[in-house]
């Protein structure tokens, strides 16, 4: 039989392994957003606005920067541990 402990630990591992896997992700063509600009983007805090160079002004960058599409399978862990 597994130690009561050891099970909690191991859940709470792999609850945590699942967030980090379902962390957002996105796609860009090659050679459309620098590497500056991946800085920009990777490092802003939330609400900041984000100022990207290679993109020119008036350029649609929901067309250019897209999510990755995620499974329906990231909706089974949303209750929280009690």
């Amino acid at each position: 039989m597994k130690s009561a402990q050891k099970e909690w630990n191991r859940t709470r591992e792999t609850l945590r392994a699942h967030r980090k896997a379902n962390q957002p992700n996105y796609i860009a063509g090659e050679g459309t957003v620098s590497e500056t600009d991946k800085d920009v983007i990777k490092n802003a805090v939330p609400n900041e606005i984000i100022f990207l160079k290679q993109i020119p002004v008036g350029t649609d960058v929901t067309k250019v920067i897209v999510p990755v599409p995620k499974s329906q399978s990231t909706l089974l862990f949303m209750t929280p541990l009690h």
